[in-house]
């Protein structure tokens, strides 16, 4: 190995170091995913807290539509993060059209779900 290999090398270990600071996250950015991990969980302890003291007393399990719903929601901003709110949306039909091809696209998900030429 010669000179400007040894210095490509380093030089692009350390971009890599560089990178690698620059990307991680902030302490406000982990202490939040720390509150949603600890209220899944509060969540998740208080439907197995239920649970149990439903088969105690042999009482079909039910929890709260507050609970359930915010559970839900906290699952998809974990899982989706900021296109969590774009799972509610209504799916419709939108249309393109000219004289030779007529193209119907889906809203959700943006996708094309028909083309037809003329």
């Amino acid at each position: 190995m010669d000179k400007n290999t040894i210095i490509g090398i380093v030089l692009i270990f350390l971009l890599f170091l560089v990178w690698v600071k620059i990307n991680a996250p902030t302490e406000e950015q982990l202490a939040e995913m720390q509150r949603v991990e600890d209220s899944i969980a509060l969540a998740q302890q208080q439907s197995m807290d239920t649970l149990m003291v439903s088969e105690e007393t042999n009482q079909v399990p039910t929890m709260s539509n507050g609970l359930q719903d915010s559970l839900d929601q906290l699952l998809k901003q974990r899982e989706y993060g900021v296109f969590a709110p774009a799972l509610d949306g209504t799916s419709s039909e939108q249309v393109l059209e000219n004289e030779k091809v007529r193209i119907v696209f889906d809203t959700k998900g943006g996708h094309i779900k028909q083309v037809k030429l003329k």
